[in-house]
């Protein structure tokens, strides 16, 4: 199972400074929705969330961002824990106030294709239809 999201992924923003080798993200819980714009992980799936420097994510270069997963959400002191670095992107030192949010990327896609083997990635037949295979090349979602 992967974490469910939240609905229309509320961003917040980190209360520290993120060093380039942090297991531990602090988040300012009195901007938006704080920790609670992130889902808890569920069983060994952990979490995800993405650091821009845009606070709309609207920049289209990559360098911009990093997804993150953790295996721990911190209520009690509002911090992401058991951080993984660089899923996506490069690990680097993000400045207090940097935008976070959960937000659909390539890693949840992989996650999603894992867990269901419902998508059809190369266009060819599906292994397992689920009520019609769907194809993420460019070709028709085909319903057969």
């Amino acid at each position: 199972m992967i974490p469910k999201g939240k609905a229309f992924s509320p961003k917040t923003k980190t209360l520290t400074e993120t060093a380039v080798d942090a297991v531990v993200i602090e988040i300012d819980d009195t901007d938006g929705e704080g920790i609670d714009a992130f889902p808890d992980p569920v069983g060994e799936r952990p979490g995800q969330a993405t650091l821009s420097q845009t606070d709309d994510y609207s920049s289209e270069d990559p360098t911009t961002y990093e997804t993150i997963t953790y295996t721990e959400r911190d209520t009690v002191n509002s911090q992401l824990k058991g951080v993984t670095r660089a899923v996506e992107g490069t690990a680097q030192v993000w400045p207090t106030g940097t935008v976070i949010a959960c937000h659909i990327t390539d890693y949840q896609i992989e996650q999603i294709v894992e867990n269901t083997g419902a998508y059809n990635m190369d266009g060819g037949e599906p292994d397992t239809n689920y009520g019609g295979a769907m194809t993420i090349d460019g070709g028709d979602v085909d319903g057969s």
